[in-house]
């Protein structure tokens, strides 16, 4: 299962703070594939860079998933094929 959701920023004097804007769940195919439709296009919304959860029996927790994905590789966990990412 995946799970995607959206935070919408309210800046503050004292700093940015964050509340639930909205979320999508989807199952992945038998090719583990997925799809998780956006929010369109939403200019001046504040609304912040999805979050996205994936959830299976025995898989591992990662922080910060995405951030520099693409520099990972050479353990074995992550390959690229194109656009698409297996995280094993």
């Amino acid at each position: 299962m995946v799970h995607g959701t959206w935070s919408k920023a309210h800046p503050t004097p004292a700093g940015s703070s964050s509340t639930y804007y909205d979320s999508y769940e989807v199952l992945t195919d038998n090719n583990g594939e997925f799809k998780i439709p956006g929010q369109g296009f939403l200019v001046l919304s504040q609304v912040e860079e999805m979050d996205v959860t994936i959830l299976k029996a025995g898989y591992e927790e990662f922080e910060d998933l995405w951030v520099g994905l693409k520099d990972w590789g050479p353990d074995g966990k992550v390959t690229w094929q194109g656009n698409k990412v297996t995280i094993k």
